[in-house]
């Protein structure tokens, strides 16, 4: 199964586009940095941009020559700034669902038994390949999907439409309102979250407001001392990790928000300049170069490490 560089991640489209498929990965990777500064996370772009290297997706523009996938440069242009309005609040529907418009930017052509090597070259959307190749260019065939369940159809071995979620009774019912019983907030309707054990559908609370239950609306607010607050940048005072963006945790000595280390620098999980945590030294190091021994597409220049565990570029699948 080939890898694929491009992570859509959630910005109104004009008549006419300049995206292009190479230009795309870095349009989505900075729209969806644009909503994380916009709602707090991050301070800028270029600090959001260090963690999320957009790659080169060689196989698209492949697929595209080759006919195998179709790009809608203005359907591109809508799902990138669907994603950089995206709302703060995590519980509206904009948050929790995948914009239409991304979905339908990058389309397959193949019909159903075709060859492929990835989902995103078949109509259906659908890739099936052999469980037991591991190669970066498996050989697949276009399978047709299972069309979700509609309100009142069983939902036990398939998901349910949008707007729908899957009751206790493994059948598919409306978003629970207000005050209703849940396991988590994606039963719950849009603007909702599951509060309280046992859980209950429930609107958040909103930055400045009272938050008895530990939770808050936006993605940018922790709940502390009983209110919502934003969390906390570069320089903010803190007393927990929850007090701080996941990006700058809480520097327990100088009891300030910080960022993670840097290149050089002694490490325990993430890295703030685009290096990565070495496990083995414990030290922030630079994306490896291709040719060098390798553990995950993160630590590579070119963000593919292959089956064999080196650092090379991505491989683009061609039919033969």
């Amino acid at each position: 199964m080939r890898h694929l560089a491009v992570v859509v991640i959630v910005l109104v489209g004009a008549c006419t586009s300049d995206l292009t498929p190479e230009t795309y990965g870095a349009a989505v990777r900075d729209a969806n940095c644009d909503l994380r500064v916009r709602c707090g996370l991050f301070t800028d772009r270029d600090s959001c941009a260090a963690y999320f290297p957009a790659g080169d997706d060689a196989n698209l523009a492949a697929d595209i020559k080759a006919g195998r996938t179709k790009f809608d440069a203005n359907r591109a242009e809508e799902c990138v700034n669907d994603i950089r309005n995206t709302p703060c609040d995590g519980t509206s529907e904009e948050a929790r669902t995948t914009p239409a418009a991304c979905d339908a930017a990058i389309t397959g052509t193949g019909l159903l038994g075709d060859a492929c090597f990835a989902n995103d070259e078949c109509e259906s959307g659908a890739c099936s390949f052999d469980a037991a190749c591991s190669s970066a260019c498996c050989t697949g065939s276009c399978a047709a999907t299972q069309a979700p369940a509609d309100r009142g159809e069983p939902c036990a071995t398939r998901q349910c439409k949008e707007n729908l979620t899957c009751s206790n009774a493994k059948v598919c019912v409306d978003l629970y309102p207000d005050g209703m019983p849940c396991d988590d907030y994606t039963q719950c309707a849009y603007g909702l979250g599951c509060v309280g054990t046992p859980g209950i559908c429930h609107p958040l609370p909103k930055i400045g407001e009272l938050c008895p239950d530990g939770q808050c609306a936006e993605i940018g607010a922790t709940c502390t001392n009983g209110v919502c607050a934003k969390l906390g940048l570069t320089g903010a005072s803190c007393t927990t990790l929850a007090d701080c963006s996941l990006y700058y945790p809480c520097n327990s000595g100088t009891l300030q928000c910080q960022p993670w280390p840097k290149t050089g620098q002694s490490c325990t999980a993430l890295c703030s300049d685009g290096s990565f945590c070495d496990s083995a030294t414990f030290t922030c190091t630079a994306p490896l170069a291709n040719g060098s021994a390798c553990k995950s597409d993160d630590q590579c220049a070119s963000t593919y490490c292959n089956d064999a565990k080196i650092c090379a570029d991505v491989v683009v699948c061609e039919a033969t």
